[in-house]
This record gives structure tokens, sequence and C-alpha cells, in this order.
């Protein structure tokens, strides 16, 4: 996404730059979580990692369809979210990275639907 921004900048408007720059940093927010999760693997095996369950509002889910809005556009695909207001209780890490796994997947392998 940098590399194409870099080729549009003197095509694009300045606000859809600043919206790409905001997934990129939103992207770059999660990778960092994934990457602090992966180096967290012995900790897993040892049963020493600690999950830290809340109370979540599904707005989550919202940002996660956000960061994958150009990848499913490049695709000529669309997901189409719908949640209730009820929270639930989870780890707000690892329920985006399982949620991000199953979009990944549904992506790659054309799922007609998920769920």
């Amino acid at each position: 996404m940098a590399h194409l921004i870099a080729t549009r900048l003197d095509e694009w408007p300045r606000e859809r730059m600043l919206d790409r720059l905001a997934g990129i940093s939103l992207l770059a927010d999660r990778t960092q979580c994934i990457l602090s999760n992966l180096l967290d693997h012995e900790a897993l095996k040892s049963g020493s990692v600690q999950i830290h369950m809340e109370s979540l509002c599904l707005t989550l889910l919202q940002e996660l369809l956000s960061s994958w809005e150009e990848r499913l556009s490049a695709k000529q695909q669309v997901c189409l979210l719908v949640t209730c207001n009820e929270p639930v209780w989870a780890d707000r890490q690892v329920l985006w990275q399982v949620l991000d796994n199953l979009l990944s997947n549904a992506s790659k392998y054309d799922c007609e639907a998920l769920g």
C-alpha cells in the first residue's frame, strides 16, 4: 500500500492518501501485535501466556473489515457484516487474529460465506 501511495502522489486527493495511510498504520499496529504473539510461542507451550479477557463490543469487526477493504476490492470480493449489539467475552487480540485468519482464508479461497 505504501508503494501504491508513492506511485499515486500526484494523482490521488489528499483525503484518499490520508485514508490509506491510516490503514497502513492500523495494519502495522496489528502486525506488531501478531509478531509479539509469535514471539510468545514458547510461553504458550509452557502454559504461561496470559489471555486478557474483557467484554468487547463487536465494532472490532468493522475495524477488521475496514483493514481488508482494499484487498477485497482488488479481488472484486465483498464481505457483508451483520452484528448484534451484544458484547462478547474475549481477548481482543486473539479474537482479531482468529477473525482476520478466517477472512484471509475466505478471500484466498473465494468462499461464498463464513459462519
